[in-house]
């Protein structure tokens, strides 16, 4: 399933992360972030701008994937497979001299050098053919077998102290609340939908109303009084609180759930 959705995508991100836009224009509405390595569908091209489709961003809105407006300098024509998927918060890849090329959030992608690897840095390359190297300890190779709660609650640290940042995904410079929720479960094999409603509306289990039969690590959902659908998502901590990305003045950060409207909660584990 996986393999298919590169296989069909005409090209990738060539970039650390690359903000996704509702329009052609700097100054549209992000919705959503894209990272290094992720396959990226062209519909077509307006002057310096990529109408695209993301498969790995699942979607009401197009049954292929998140749509957006990509700027032509972050992408790169490729259908190449990835081999290495960054589980780590930070990810350094650098050069045979030690300078760093680049700098990657968690659930990056990296093709690699050699068919084969044994122990030591990890050598990989960046979408535009460059080579380096990566602590073995940052990456995992790709697909990542679906892991459970455990590793799924192992990982909550990566996000400590990161700003919450409308449309971002990225665990180095701010998420919004799907945003966090979307690469979190990612990091063990699960592909969730990118935006908060559709995380509750596509969820294999779920349950509107009380949050009282959620585990730790299951995702609970709120919904403004005056809005006509979700708008909001944390990881449930038990005890009644939530770890999520919650407006600016809070950036990443643990809630109560009785603070805010909960409408239920759902499970994808």
């Amino acid at each position: 399933m996986l393999t298919a959705l590169f296989e069909e995508s005409s090209h990738r991100v060539a970039v650390e992360s690359a903000p996704v836009f509702e329009a052609p224009a700097e100054d549209a509405v992000w919705g959503t972030e894209a990272l290094m390595g992720e396959p990226v569908q062209v519909l077509s091209v307006q002057r310096e701008w990529a109408n695209v489709l993301l498969p790995l961003q699942p979607t009401s809105q197009h049954e292929t994937g998140y749509p957006g407006w990509i700027k032509l300098h972050a992408l790169v024509e490729s259908r190449a497979l990835p081999r290495w998927r960054v589980i780590a918060g930070s990810a350094s890849v650098v050069d045979e001299h030690g300078n760093v090329c680049a700098r990657l959030a968690l659930g990056s992608l990296l093709g690699s050098t050699y068919d084969s690897y044994d122990s030591g840095p990890v050598p990989v390359a960046l979408p535009r053919g460059e080579r380096g190297y990566v602590s073995a300890h940052h990456v995992a190779v790709w697909p990542l077998a679906p892991a459970g709660r455990d590793a799924l609650l192992s990982g909550l640290d990566i996000w400590s102290q990161q700003p919450y940042v409308w449309g971002g995904t990225s665990s180095r410079t701010g998420t919004d609340c799907s945003g966090l929720t979307h690469r979190l479960y990612g990091r063990i094999g699960r592909v969730l939908p990118r935006d908060a409603h559709d995380q509750f509306d596509m969820a294999p289990r779920k349950l509107r109303g009380s949050v009282d039969d959620a585990e730790k690590g299951d995702l609970v959902f709120f919904q403004r009084l005056d809005h006509l659908e979700i708008d909001h998502v944390g990881v449930y901590m038990g005890d009644g609180v939530y770890l999520s990305a919650y407006r600016a003045e809070h950036g990443i950060s643990i809630h109560e759930v009785s603070r805010d409207h909960c409408v239920g909660w759902a499970s994808y584990l």
